[in-house]
């Protein structure tokens, strides 16, 4: 029930921020704190997060030591930072008359950090092979400071295009602004690249475009086109490059188990129209309800989707009642863009930056199931309380001019 609480910010938000200042305050927090998390990341790729093993001929020569793989990254030799290849050698150098290495190891994606010990020796004898090597140790995906890539990646898509809705609509009348909209936006968008999730990626796309054809003339939508289908191309090449698969991969194992979800899900449906299993119920009843994907792999997870999941959690109502209360944001939103249009940038900016990114969780929301990311959804509540506060705002202030016009 927890991520479905926080439905209570946006009415908190809705009916307690009543001016604007305080709508900057809590974007601009939300925005910097954000920038500065993304530094984190940037770090991680240009210093590294470790030392990893590279074993240059795996068939050849595989790694010999029981527990580590080709890939793996060494933090740390016997309490020796290994973060830097000059700090491996130094771990090397001040550890090499122990017996053990007791190796502090990150691995995966989402990043997984243990402990393991391996003789000494024998990690001198891998060392020594042809064609062994260590290297500057990055993450496989970006994760920053979560636990996991997904949240962090559903994340930073919504706040990217909140800054990228500031950064249309301030870059001719607040150069500074303007410059710190860009920032963040970059630094955003770069983080959420480095996550490789595909269904962000094109979310992001999407959302930013949207944004543009409401915002601009119609040369510089169709410039936004283009731009929107060069930055497509070239984030096929990264799929490509970074997960070795395309947009949509039916071999990927992770694809498959979705499939095979979504597959058993309107069967479920169809015995539980009305009130549902009831919340994550699939966690505890999966093997129960005769789940292929259960069967199949040794996972436990949810359907991949937040309407298939509404769905099977509560109903047909239940989902009918979100897509309802989803419907009547964008109607406000777009209330709201309406009103802004010819005033204060802030205003037009975060209301339309508000609704990119309430859109780019709608359509993501068919691939993830982003209404369990609570890291997520406490953003999009947020979002949508400034949304609903900014419309009372705009009509007390309206109201207020005129009766002083009249007096």
């Amino acid at each position: 029930m927890g991520w479905f609480a926080m439905l209570l910010i946006a009415v908190i938000v809705g009916q307690e921020v009543r001016k604007v200042r305080r709508i900057k305050l809590l974007i601009l927090a939300l925005l910097l704190s954000t920038l500065v998390g993304t530094l984190r990341t940037g770090w991680q790729y240009f210093h590294g997060i470790g030392t990893e093993l590279v074993s240059g001929q795996p068939d050849a020569h595989p790694l010999t030591m029981p527990g580590l793989v080709s890939g793996d990254i060494i933090q740390a030799i016997n309490g020796k930072p290994t973060r830097t290849v000059s700090q491996w050698n130094r771990a090397l150098e001040s550890t090499a008359h122990d017996t053990e290495a007791r190796l502090r190891l990150a691995r995966g994606a989402p990043l997984a950090i243990s402990e393991l010990i391996v003789n000494r020796k024998e990690l001198d004898e891998w060392l020594s092979v042809p064609g062994n090597f260590v290297t500057k140790g990055t993450p496989v995906r970006a994760q920053g400071h979560f636990y996991h890539y997904i949240p962090y990646a559903g994340q930073l898509l919504v706040i990217a295009l909140v800054a990228w809705g500031l950064l249309l609509t301030s870059s001719k009348v607040k150069a500074l602004m303007s410059t710190l909209y860009g920032t963040v936006f970059l630094a955003v968008s770069m983080a959420l690249w480095a996550t490789v999730t595909r269904a962000y990626l094109v979310s992001l796309i999407l959302g930013c475009f949207v944004v543009i054809s409401i915002a601009t003339t119609r040369k510089v939508r169709r410039l936004g086109m283009i731009g929107s289908l060069l930055v497509l191309v070239g984030a096929t090449f990264w799929i490509e490059k970074e997960r070795k698969m395309g947009w949509i991969a039916i071999n990927d194992p992770g694809t498959q188990f979705r499939l095979l979800m979504w597959k058993d899900a309107p069967r479920i449906i169809k015995a539980h129209p009305v009130f549902g299993l009831g919340l994550d119920s699939v966690f505890v009843k999966g093997k129960e309800l005769g789940l292929e994907a259960y069967k199949r792999y040794p996972l436990v997870g949810h359907f991949h989707s937040t309407y298939i999941q509404l769905a099977v959690d509560t109903g047909l109502p239940g989902l009918a009642i979100f897509i309802w209360l989803i419907a009547a944001y964008f109607l406000l939103a777009i209330r709201v863009i309406g009103k802004t249009r010819r005033g204060d940038y802030f205003e037009y900016g975060i209301a339309l930056g508000a609704f990119g990114a309430v859109l780019a969780f709608v359509l993501s929301s068919f691939i993830h199931y982003v209404l369990g990311d609570g890291e997520v959804m406490a953003v999009i509540w947020l979002l949508m309380g400034v949304t609903i506060a900014m419309d009372r705002t705009i009509e007390r202030e309206h109201v207020t001019l005129t009766e002083l016009t009249e007096n």
